[in-house]
């Protein structure tokens, strides 16, 4: 059911360990097709987002391969979200700061 190639975008990255804290449960939703599933994240209320839970739904090919994976979008609280990190730049006349993505979960805008 579960594969490795299936794990690849759920990596736990250092930053992530705060929020995961508020994790409370992960609950494993089965396809009327047997095939593809959904892994739900339970949380608590935390500082991050305002998601009670998050899912990551696998969708399998004809072969058994995933296909693709979707997520439920992130509704990240303010200076809160972990695929982007503030980044300063200092130019002669002005300080220039803005968010960069350092990563993309397929889910988080």
């Amino acid at each position: 059911m579960l594969k490795n190639g299936d794990l690849d975008e759920l990596k736990v990255e250092e930053r992530d360990t705060e929020a995961l804290e508020a994790l409370q449960s992960i609950d494993i939703l089965h396809a009327e097709n047997k095939q593809d599933y959904t892994l739900r994240f339970r949380f608590k209320e935390n500082a991050f987002f305002s998601n009670a839970y998050l899912d990551k739904t696998f969708v399998h090919g004809p072969k058994g391969e995933v296909a693709r994976a979707e997520g439920t979008k992130i509704e990240w609280k303010e200076g809160k979200n972990l695929t982007k990190k503030m980044v300063k730049k200092v130019t002669r006349n002005s300080l220039i700061v803005r968010n960069k993505r350092t990563r993309d979960l397929g889910n988080s805008e």
